[in-house]
């Protein structure tokens, strides 16, 4: 078991800036599997934009993923409030 003070003097890991899933380049949209691909997809119809650029407040009022799942299940023709009762 290690010490707190080697927890403390250890170097602090290399961050790596994420790439905004709205930029083209970010490769985001190319590595989802196909499920998570319509959820994306049903994010952009949505406007969701991603929450780094967003204040705390617009940030919390966006469409999530779950109303994302709930529009592709309405476009699929399927009661998403009927799937939940089961």
């Amino acid at each position: 078991m290690s010490s707190p003070t080697a927890w403390a003097q250890a170097p602090a890991p290399q961050t790596v800036p994420l790439a905004v899933a709205e930029g083209p380049d970010s490769g985001t949209m190319k590595r989802a599997d196909k499920d998570m691909l319509r959820i994306l997809q049903a994010m952009q119809q949505l406007g969701v934009k991603p929450i780094e650029s967003r204040t705390v407040e617009e940030a919390r009022t966006q469409p999530t993923a779950g109303d994302a799942v709930t529009a592709i299940l309405k476009a699929d023709g399927k009661d998403p409030v009927a799937l939940m009762a089961r």
